[in-house]
């Protein structure tokens, strides 16, 4: 048992505790029991030695020079605080807590306490039950930021989260406390980064409007976000124009110095652009703002709507500000009358520099609000469409420019860059809108973000090299979204040979697990569901949109490495073609983006301008030439693989035509077969022999058309207005079992057949579906069936450079002549004595066992076990042979597997 005198021990005596407090720090504690004395504690009898300390004690109220004014012995006191915040007793945890913030006051220990270590203890307090305790530590907290020397570390060490949360505290107290150091610590900029990267923005907006007593503070708190450009764009998608003019119209601010810091916030944002524009017309912010007045002493106060606008001579000009034109934009109202376009720049105003610092209340003077004198003027042009502007600089421009230049800017940023764009006298002309930006993609995804969610899950992946085991497991994050019937769809490499999933709702503490559905290994999509009632509660199912247009607005929404959070990154629609799909190894229709897509955010949806699904983020290009070029899988193939599994409850995958093909671009080739000048198509190879079309269409065919959609000479047809695509697009759209027209030209002649669609058989598959390696192993040579993922496995990523010749060239061009046939190959020899002079065979094909083929791996498992000749004669590819003695063979493998701890000499699938 532990010393009852010990500071360290939480169960020591309060009367001792308090003693010791007293030594060290003679002022009064705010929360103990015991009143201040201004004479010295007489009696240390009761006291533990190493805290006698009377020269310590002065009788001002401060520690004298000898004690807390020594840089060090301050360190030594604070590290005995330290344990004592955290103790089990709320009476100790206060008592403590008011030693700290009675120190905090003064400037000088803020630092030294910030060395101390005690600032995750404050941090852990913050979450405490005791409303005292909470108060306390959320007032420390606040002293603390004040210094700028603390504010990195306090954001570093994890404590704005924690800040964010005890706004909601029981204790107005520490509600206040808490927004104070949130101030404090938003004056820098990566704690802003910090707070936006939490979400804190939309928890902020809230409480602007449900909490009254934490409005003027949290105000400040928003002056700040907006002074980095994350800021800017999150305090937008929050609504932020919304809930501040709300604040204004409802007369819910009661001070001149709340109202200076919501006009503030708001003025920050205008300097945004069109963006602010339209959403402070849409809430007819014109109206709202009429009822605040500018004296000539530049104090604000409420005023009733009056008929004619207010102006305000020493800050900015809010009528033009509203009403001017968005720069991208041309008014829908039809003008007549005006032979030009007037430049929307003649009305820009003078704002404010978003970036000033904003006052504290300290500074306004006694009779009215101080306005700052720091002000900018906007200068610049307004800020043209957003998908411009990355490619050009935005230009100043002069006031006096001809309204020919005028008009050529406006038609420029409409994206006509034709002619001038002129109204002559009594001609209406109404410009088309210009593509939705991104911007307000994201304020329509806003709604649809919580049925995104993040998806964990453990992988155990099969060990090819040692195929009788598997690899030690691994865990992952991506993303994924919810759809109708209670299922969600995500990457089907997210789940690949998976052992558990999870899911996790935004905003939620809870992992729900998962069952997968189905997995759709061409198409790289899985399906999931949560038998947990509870997870669908409150959740409504992604709309899925239509196939995007080339420049389309695109957001993708996903969880993303880096952070825990929601992460939105926004784009456009850059290229539509066939495209290969990395994990499948299939071609299928894709679509490019130039939004970012990072780890993590594999399965998230891409939602289109109206915030419906229009794709699932699934890989993206790595070069060093290249960036923010990002993947996306189409409607198209989503919905195909959702009533592929409606259909046959499982998933059968994508058909193809089962034939190779050649371009006939080249006129004598078209002549030499026949094909008439206004003939086109393409010509036939290769036939695959497990097609069901290898009976029906040869050789030198030429297929005309598929389902009635003619074909190019270069293998396209026709996808949209401007657009061609490969006509393998048409064949993915059928479904297992489906049937097609086919016209092809034969010995100058048109034939018709109506062609029987089947999936892809491949000799080297690209995926052995979640099944475990098949192997066979006989007196210590392990034998198996040749995959991608073997080869994987076998020789890395780059395994179409480092593999075998021979079998990469059966990789590339190989067919299986029958829908059972495998490529086995010799993988090891696990070296024993009956092996001898074998050992360096590896990766070397088996062609022929005993003088019969090997059909595949399990063929020649059931020759050699049921072989009664004297030798097993092994051919294999580069004219070796294997022969080893039947008998002795076959007692050494058992050996052989018990040396090796290998439970069997052949897998499950081989026994049946």
């Amino acid at each position: 048992m532990m010393n009852s005198a010990n500071p360290y021990n939480p169960c020591f005596d309060l009367t001792i505790f308090s003693k010791i407090l007293s030594r060290f720090f003679p002022f009064s504690l705010p929360h103990s029991n015991e009143s201040a004395s201004s004479e010295p504690p007489s009696d240390d009898s009761d006291l533990p030695a190493e805290f006698s300390c009377e020269s310590a004690w002065s009788p001002s109220g401060r520690c004298s020079d000898t004690t807390t004014n020594s840089e060090e012995d301050l360190l030594d006191k604070l590290e005995a605080l330290r344990p004592l915040i955290i103790s089990a007793y709320s009476s100790i945890q206060a008592s403590s807590l008011a030693v700290l913030v009675n120190l905090s006051t003064e400037n000088a220990n803020r630092v030294k306490m910030l060395q101390s270590g005690i600032i995750p203890n404050l941090t852990f307090l913050l979450e405490t039950r005791s409303l005292d305790v909470q108060e306390l530590a959320a007032r420390a907290l606040s002293n603390l930021s004040m210094h700028d020397g603390n504010k990195l570390m306090i954001g570093l060490l994890g404590t704005l989260p924690r800040l964010v949360e005890t706004l909601h505290s029981k204790s107005e107290k520490a509600a206040r406390d808490s927004a104070m150091a949130l101030y404090h610590l938003s004056l820098l900029e990566s704690n802003c980064t910090k707070l936006i990267q939490a979400d804190s923005v939309y928890v902020i907006m809230d409480l602007l409007r449900s909490s009254r007593h934490l409005v003027e503070t949290l105000l400040l708190v928003v002056c700040n976000l907006g002074s980095c450009p994350e800021g800017q764009t999150a305090l937008l998608d929050s609504g932020a124009v919304r809930h501040l003019l709300g604040l204004l119209d409802r007369g819910d601010l009661k001070s001149e110095w709340e109202w200076f810091n919501c006009l503030n916030a708001l003025l920050a944002r205008s300097k945004e652009g069109d963006r602010f524009r339209l959403l402070a017309k849409a809430y007819k912010a014109d109206k709202i703002l009429s009822k605040v007045k500018m004296e000539d002493s530049g104090t604000f106060h409420p005023k009733t709507l009056q008929e004619n606008p207010p102006s305000f001579p020493r800050l900015f000009d809010w009528w033009n500000l509203i009403r001017r034109r968005p720069s991208a934009m041309v008014d829908k109202k039809r003008r007549r009358g005006r032979k030009n376009i007037k430049s929307a720049s003649d009305e820009t105003p003078e704002i404010l520099d978003h970036q000033h610092p904003v006052a504290t209340p300290a500074s306004a003077s006694s009779t009215g609000f101080a306005v700052p004198a720091a002000t900018a003027a906007a200068a610049a042009e307004p800020t043209m469409n957003p998908r411009a502007a990355s490619s050009r600089r935005t230009r100043k421009k002069p006031r006096g420019s001809s309204p020919e230049r005028r008009s050529s800017r406006l038609s420029e940023l409409n994206g006509d860059c034709s002619a001038p764009l002129m109204v002559e006298d009594d001609e209406r002309v109404e410009p088309p809108p210009p593509p939705m930006p991104s911007w307000e993609t994201v304020a329509r995804v806003v709604p649809a973000m919580d049925a995104v969610v993040k998806v964990f899950c453990v992988h155990t992946e099969p060990n090819f090299s040692l195929p009788w085991q598997r690899k030690r497991q691994y865990s992952s994050s991506s993303s994924g979204f919810i759809i109708g019937g209670k299922r969600l769809l995500t990457n089907a490499h997210s789940v690949e040979h998976h052992t558990q999933v999870k899911v996790k709702k935004r905003g939620s503490d809870t992992k729900y697990l998962a069952t997968v559905l189905a997995i759709g290994t061409e198409c790289d999509i899985a399906m999931l569901t949560v038998s947990d009632d509870e997870f669908w509660e409150g959740v409504s199912p992604l709309e899925f949109g239509e196939l995007p247009a080339l420049q389309d607005a695109v957001t993708v929404v996903g969880y993303p490495i880096g952070g825990d959070t929601i992460s939105v990154t926004s784009g456009v629609v850059s290229r539509m073609e066939i495209l290969s799909y990395a994990h499948g190894s299939t071609e299928l229709l894709g679509v490019q983006i130039d939004a970012a897509i990072n780890s993590g955010n594999s399965g998230g949806p891409a939602f289109n301008d109206k915030g419906k699904c229009v794709g699932i983020a699934f890989q993206s290009l790595k070069h060093e030439d290249v960036e923010n070029i990002g993947y996306i899988i189409p409607t198209p193939v989503i919905m195909h693989f959702i009533h592929d599994y409606e259909k046959n409850g499982a998933y059968t995958g994508f058909p193809i035509l089962g034939v190779e093909w050649q371009k006939m671009e080249n006129p004598d080739l078209r002549r030499s077969v026949g094909m008439a000048p206004d003939q086109k198509g393409v010509r036939i190879r290769r036939i695959e022999p497990t097609a069901p079309e290898s009976h029906i269409l040869k050789p030198s065919d030429v297929i005309l058309s598929f389902d009635g959609v003619d074909i190019a000479n270069d293998g396209t047809v026709s996808f949209r207005h401007g657009e061609r695509i490969g006509f393998s697009y048409l064949v993915s759209q059928k479904y297992t079992g489906d049937k097609a027209l086919v016209k092809v030209l034969r010995n100058s002649e048109i034939l018709e057949f109506n062609i029987k669609l089947a999936t892809h058989k491949r000799l080297i598959p690209a995926h052995i579906k979640g099944k475990p390696p098949s192997y066979y192993i006989i007196a210590g040579f392990v034998f198996a069936a040749v995959s991608v993922p073997y080869l994987r496995s076998e020789y890395g990523k780059d395994y179409e450079f480092d593999a075998p010749v021979k079998l990469l060239d059966k990789l590339l061009h190989a067919m299986a002549e029958s829908v059972d046939e495998q490529l086995v190959v010799v993988s090891q020899v696990l070296v024993a004595d009956v092996n001898i002079g074998y050992e360096d065979i590896v990766n070397t094909q088996v062609l022929a066992f005993n003088g019969k083929p090997v059909k595949n791996l399990k063929s020649l498992a059931d020759m050699v076990e049921s072989c009664e000749d004297e030798y097993l004669q092994f051919d294999l590819e580069y004219q070796q042979i294997v022969v080893l003695k039947t008998e002795t063979a076959k007692v050494a493998t058992s050996e052989i597997l018990t040396t090796h701890c290998i439970p069997s000499a052949m897998s499950d699938d081989l026994k049946t």
